[in-house]
Formats: structure tokens, C-alpha cells, sequence
């Protein structure tokens, strides 16, 4: 049997409608206990300032919760030098994401940066659905190969007959526009004026393979 194998591709453009706010706390201390109490201390800071906002604790997530030992090179005296422990440190990343809402987003960087944890904060624009979009992007992949595949059988003299197989295999789909900003440890941001601005789309695409009988 015949066949043509034809790869289909699905591209498109797609305006963000989700503001995804990675967060990050940092709590370090020569006293285990001490240093995760200060972490506690921290996570709870934060939860408060995200409910101030008008936004509800659980839609905080822990992402990567992280306790270490951490060790600094010192001189031992000899020409050398020796690993001694300078504590423990506790990483903890969050993520907040919220409705395409600047001044919701203003509000909530004006309390996170304002609170006392001092969180790092990265801002990235997403997608609330990222399915839909991949759906659309797989429905114009296939009409794209079925249109290439009968241009190429026609121009060999031959018809399309049944489809035999699909190739998919599930790719890495990045539904994030190149737009983005972070917030400085430390950087108090309530009496700033927030600066408006509109993310660039997200650039998006998929391929798939698909076989048809030559008749």
C-alpha cells in the first residue's frame, strides 16, 4: 500500500489573559528552630498581605519548599582551608496567579513588597486555559496537513484515500509571553505610581505527522 506522510503545523498568536507572580522567601539561621520559625513568620506575613489585597489565602502555592545546611570556606590555619556550617537556610517559592488586572496587580505588589518577609517577586503573563489554546493550534495543525497532503497527491496524479496514522507526540508547550518584570528584595512599592503597560502575545505552535493511503 501506498502511503504520504505530511507534518501539519499549528502557529498562532494568543493575548494573555492570567498574571502569574512567582514569590520567594528566604529565612536563615545558625538555630534550626529559629530559622524555621522565621520562615513561618515570613509565610504567614505574606499570606496576610495577599488577603489584604482582597485575594484568598489558598490561592497562594507552595511550589518548592527547601531546607539546607549551608557551609562557607574558612582558613584552617595550615595554608588550607575547611567547610564549617553557617546555618540553615529555609527557601520557600510560591505562586499567585490572578485575572489580566493591573491595578489588582498593583495592589497586590504594594502589600507583598510593603509586608516584612521581603519576598523576591518575578511577574510573568500566562494563560488562564492553556488547553483552549492547544486545541485551536491542533485543529489547524491537522487542516494544514490535510490541505499540503492533497496538493502533493493531486500533483502526483494520486487521491488522498483513508488517514492511516497520527504522530503526536505531546510537546512542550510554553504559554508564556516574553513580556515580564521582577521586584527587588526588599523594594517598597506603596507609594509608587504603577506604571501601565500592555504584555506582548504569546507566540505559540505544534506539530503533528499524519499518514494517509495513496490510491
Amino acid at each position: 500500500m501506498r502511503t504520504i506522510t505530511v507534518k501539519g503545523a499549528g502557529t498562532g498568536s494568543v493575548r494573555p489573559d492570567c498574571i502569574r507572580i512567582s514569590i520567594e522567601l528566604k529565612a536563615k539561621d545558625l538555630d534550626y528552630s529559629i530559622a524555621m520559625e522565621l520562615a513561618n513568620v515570613q509565610t504567614e506575613e505574606l499570606q496576610k498581605a495577599v488577603r489584604a489585597a482582597g485575594i484568598r489565602q489558598e490561592e497562594l502555592k507552595t511550589t518548592n519548599l527547601n531546607v539546607r545546611t549551608e557551609y562557607e570556606s574558612v582558613p584552617d590555619g595550615r595554608g588550607g582551608f575547611q567547610q564549617e556550617m553557617n546555618g540553615y537556610c529555609c527557601t520557600h517559592q510560591m505562586v499567585l496567579e490572578l485575572p489580566l488586572d493591573f491595578e489588582l496587580l498593583s495592589e497586590v505588589l504594594h502589600n507583598v513588597s510593603d509586608c516584612d518577609a521581603c519576598p523576591e517577586c518575578r511577574i510573568a503573563f500566562t494563560l488562564c486555559d492553556p488547553r483552549a489554546a492547544e486545541e485551536r493550534l491542533l485543529c489547524d495543525a491537522a487542516n494544514n496537513a490535510l490541505e499540503r497532503a492533497e496538493i502533493l497527491a493531486n500533483a502526483s496524479g494520486c487521491q488522498l484515500g483513508e488517514l492511516q496514522h497520527i504522530d503526536y507526540r505531546l510537546g512542550s508547550l510554553d504559554p508564556f509571553s516574553r513580556t515580564s518584570f521582577g521586584v527587588e528584595d526588599g523594594l517598597h512599592l506603596r507609594s509608587a505610581k504603577f506604571m501601565a503597560f500592555t504584555p506582548e502575545d504569546i507566540k505559540l505552535s505544534e506539530d503533528v505527522s499524519f499518514t494517509w493511503e495513496l490510491i
